[in-house]
């Protein structure tokens, strides 16, 4: 096994005097097992977005581990999004040869990691923890905004979204869509005569993880129901051929899984 094979974690070390001594580092409160500790979860979620400025600079910062197989679905899908919008390991935390086959089909979107680390928008705006996570997604064939929108408070909630935040060009069409609802949300235009600001209402502890794309001139990929990055990392390549009017592409899964791609 050589060097790259492998990783050196720092679990419980004094963070800033882990920095370039390790490659992965804990961040956060232990993350715990499902069971409804809405107050932990928010908790956890101030701590792991706060330091997400020295994830991929000083080490990768470790989300913890993914469990789908307890609590209910809510719960599972905000620990998912909390995963892979970090941007970190992904340690499997299940009894996998004993889970049902709907929540076994729930870990292969989060992996592999993607890698960087989403931002808060909103850290400084709260005394509470970050709702909007911003992870800007590049590949090789285009680029486009992931968002995780975290209602973790026990009643239902509205988070608004200003366009402006994530750096979208003037005057450009973008289409918005639902990652976990399966759903086209519309399209959305930014303009320099007013602000555009997207509400968008999130049940009681749950999370909606959405998509924003700039609108093309030709068929293009909006989203896909195989990974978080909704093509990050399981798109590796997609290219329009103008003179025969094609859109082509490849996607990577494991042997025997199914998937989804969303045209526009």
């Amino acid at each position: 096994m050589g060097i790259r094979d492998r990783a050196y974690h720092a679990c419980n070390a004094p963070m800033n005097s882990a920095g370039g001594l390790c490659d992965v580092a804990w961040v956060h409160v232990d993350l715990g097992n499902p069971g409804g500790r809405w107050d932990w979860l928010r908790q956890f979620a101030k701590d792991l977005t706060c330091r997400s400025h020295v994830s991929g600079r000083f080490y990768w910062s470790d989300p913890d581990y993914l469990q789908v197989g307890q609590g209910t679905m809510d719960e599972t899908r905000v620990r998912m999004a909390m995963m892979a919008l970090s941007g970190g390991p992904a340690f499997i935390c299940d009894r996998l040869p004993e889970l049902p086959e709907e929540r076994l089909a729930l870990i292969p979107k989060c992996l592999p990691s993607y890698g960087p680390t989403a931002r808060p928008l909103d850290l400084w705006d709260r005394d509470e923890y970050p709702r909007v996570w911003h992870l800007p997604v590049e590949t090789a064939w285009g680029n486009w905004h992931v968002l995780g929108l975290f209602n973790l408070d026990e009643q239902p909630g509205r988070i608004d979204l200003d366009l402006d935040r994530l750096g979208l060009q003037r005057d450009k069409t973008y289409v918005v869509y639902d990652f976990f609802a399966d759903k086209l949300l519309g399209e959305a235009v930014c303009g320099d005569e007013m602000e555009v600001v997207l509400r968008f209402p999130v049940p009681r502890t749950s999370v909606r993880v959405i998509r924003i794309t700039e609108k093309l001139d030709h068929p293009f990929v909006c989203s896909t129901d195989m990974h978080i990055t909704q093509g990050g990392v399981e798109l590796p390549q997609v290219n329009w051929d103008a003179a025969t009017m094609t859109l082509r592409g490849a996607a990577k899964r494991a042997r025997g899984m199914e998937g989804n791609v969303v045209v526009y």
